[in-house]
């Protein structure tokens, strides 16, 4: 079940509702550009890859966000 933290990280906010409201859709995860930039297999390889270059390799363990 969501917890409100996470219903804020990808709905309740003026950016994201804004574009939702301008595609036309309820929720920000059925909008055309969510689907093809973060649920796209590809693109999130390749952001892997620029993260690990602007960033370096995580170390072993280490958490990807507190």
């Amino acid at each position: 079940m969501p917890t409100a933290h996470e219903i804020r990280c990808y709905q309740s906010t003026n950016i994201v509702d804004g574009k939702a409201e301008a595609e036309g859709v309820p929720c920000i995860t059925l909008h055309m550009g969510f689907q093809v930039n973060c649920l796209n297999i590809h693109v999130l390889e390749t952001s892997f890859y620029e993260s690990i270059h602007d960033y370096g390799p995580r170390e072993e363990g280490q958490k990807i966000h507190e």
